[in-house]
Parts: C-alpha cells; structure tokens; sequence
C-alpha cells in the first residue's frame, strides 16, 4: 500500500505488548549479504545490536534467528546460546546459498562435502537448531534424516494450497508462507491445532 513503511523492530515488540498475546514467538531474519558487504552492518556488528535490542526489550525466550548468512548463526550460538539458530537454505537458480560439494560464501566455512554431502548434518554439526530449506529442494527423506538429527524443519516460502498440503503430509514442522490465512485453512483441515487469533489495532 503506498506510504507504509516497514516498522522497526522495536515497534513490533510493543504492537504485540499491546495485544496482550504471551505466547506469540518471533522467527527474526539477518537480512544481510556477504557478497555485498556494503549494503549492510558487517555481521558482528548486526548480531550486537540484534541481540541488544532483544534482551532489552525483554523478548529472548520467544525468538529465534534465521538466515542465509550463517556467519550471524555462529555468532548468536556464541552470544546467545540458548536463542535457536535456523539455517536457511537455497539449492537452487541464480540465488543459490549452498552447494553440497563445496563451501559457499553463504556457509561460514561449512561444507556438505565434509559431512557426506548432507545438509542436515553440516547444519548440526555448525551447531544449528533449525533447518530452513526452499520448500522445493526439501524430501521425505531429508525431512526424516534431519529428525534423526534433532534438527526441526521450517520450510520457506509456501504460498499455494497444494503445496501447503504436501509439505504437511512430507513431515515439516513448520511453513513460513505470505498467506498465513490459506494456511491456517489448509493446517485445520489436516486436523492441527490453531491458535487463537488475537487482533489488534497499531
């Protein structure tokens, strides 16, 4: 919509303060680039003022930090160890973060060819919580290897019924998706449970 703006973190917080909501968890993003340093803080300085923002407004037991750059990761897990880390993932297209024969940019160092090729336990063995895949580059079986592990799977971007469906019936523990509405549909007819909507006015 024109003139609206992306609100601060910060006002975020109070919005939901407002609403009264306790349980509502937040799965924050470093937005950041390492092939374009410039664009952004260099990593430890926005994972300072990330975490300096949480602690201060008193939200640490209800987030956890996602991103492609997972230099950030690591330095959440050595600042705030027990805040979860999700590692997001793009296997594919012009966009590509990760590649299982090598380490990429994106990887801190970490590669898939020094864990068999596989993913799921680069990600834990970078000491992860949480893996992010595309919804497109994620299987049964990878969803099951990552279980093995104790790593959950929070797929990304899901915005289509059907799809919302399969990831559902695959094993994914969550969906992040643009239309949150046609999800909860889609989740309540797979018999999960929805939690209460609690409206409020910024």
């Amino acid at each position: 919509m024109p003139g609206t703006r992306i609100p601060t973190l910060s006002e975020l917080f109070a919005l939901v303060r407002k609403s009264g909501n306790t349980r509502v968890r937040f799965n924050i993003e470093t937005k950041i680039d390492p092939n374009h340093p410039d664009e952004t803080l260099d990593p430890q300085s926005f994972v300072s003022k990330l975490l300096g923002l949480i602690e201060a407004e008193k939200f640490s037991d209800r987030v956890m930090i996602q991103s492609f750059d997972w230099r950030t990761l690591l330095l959440v897990q050595q600042r705030a160890p027990k805040m979860p880390t999700v590692y997001l993932t793009l296997q594919r297209g012009s966009g590509q973060t990760v590649a299982l024969d090598k380490a990429t940019n994106w990887t801190a160092g970490f590669s898939p060819a020094d864990h068999g090729g596989s993913l799921p336990r680069t990600i834990k063995a970078a000491g992860g919580t949480v893996w992010s895949p595309y919804f497109s580059d994620v299987t049964a079986a990878l969803i099951g290897e990552a279980h093995t592990l104790g790593l959950r799977v929070v797929v990304w971007t899901v915005n289509k019924r059907e799809d919302m469906a399969r990831m559902i019936e695959i094993g994914v523990d969550g969906i992040i998706s643009d239309r949150p509405d046609l999800l909860r549909q889609v989740a309540g007819e797979k018999g999960i449970a929805l939690p209460a909507g609690t409206p409020v006015e910024p």
